[in-house]
């Protein structure tokens, strides 16, 4: 979520960077030919620009968040499992017991 408003608030920058200096009268200063039909497009490319990189940056990171949740959920059954499992052969659970509290452990 900060990279997203970070990588927004950069492209910003850089978009108004750019159509500063588009602004002809800016490039007339400088001494640069530049016309004025230049400065919407660039304000535009900039601004895709800024979305495409928020979208490349921000989605790989979600992933692995969400790799790292479900394995972490994952080893918790299997955990559970094995105590289960555990206590069934030491005699301290029945087999219908055991059967009962593996079915809560698998219900999502």
């Amino acid at each position: 979520m900060v990279w997203t408003i970070v990588i927004w608030f950069v492209g910003l920058i850089l978009a108004g960077f750019v159509a500063g200096l588009m602004d002809p009268a800016n490039a007339q200063q400088a001494g640069q030919e530049i016309g004025r039909e230049l400065s919407g497009p660039l304000f535009l490319l900039a601004m895709v620009v800024s979305a495409v990189l928020t979208y490349v940056g921000i989605l790989p990171g979600t992933r692995k968040q969400a790799d790292v949740q479900a394995g972490r959920e994952a080893s918790i059954d299997y955990a559970g499992l094995e105590r289960l499992a555990a206590l069934r052969d030491s005699g301290a659970l029945t087999d219908e017991e055991y059967a009962a509290q593996k079915a809560k452990l698998l219900r999502p």
